[in-house]
């Protein structure tokens, strides 16, 4: 069966990020081309289900090599400044101690009069 304009398909919205039911807006030579999301009526090219693509895991970087880039780049522009290499061994700072609750006072949440 060949589509017609406003069948309903699934397909994967862009802005809803999910397959979602959409309705046909456009076929060329029998082909769908555009489709409209039912949800939030966002209107984009059909992509048959597949979603966006996914990044690769061998580019991915993980937290501490992100943070390394940064700080390389940070230090690089100031002058005069070393970048330090990252050590693994460093020590973390000793934990604060843990601050006194506050207590409640008398007028506390009550609006002030004038």
């Amino acid at each position: 069966m060949t589509p017609r304009l406003g069948d309903i398909i699934e397909d994967h919205c862009s802005r809803c990020t999910r397959l979602m039911d959409h309705s046909i807006v456009a076929v060329v030579n029998g082909e769908v081309v555009k489709v409209r999301c039912r949800t939030c009526q966002h209107e984009h090219i059909y992509r048959r289900g597949h979603g966006a693509r996914k990044r690769s895991l061998d580019r991915a970087m993980d937290k501490k090599a992100a943070f390394d880039a940064v700080l390389a780049s940070i230090l690089a522009a100031q002058p005069g400044a070393a970048p330090e290499p990252a050590d693994e061994t460093r020590e973390e700072p000793p934990a604060k101690p843990a601050a006194k609750p506050k207590t409640a006072t008398k007028r506390a949440g009550k609006a002030r009069r004038k």
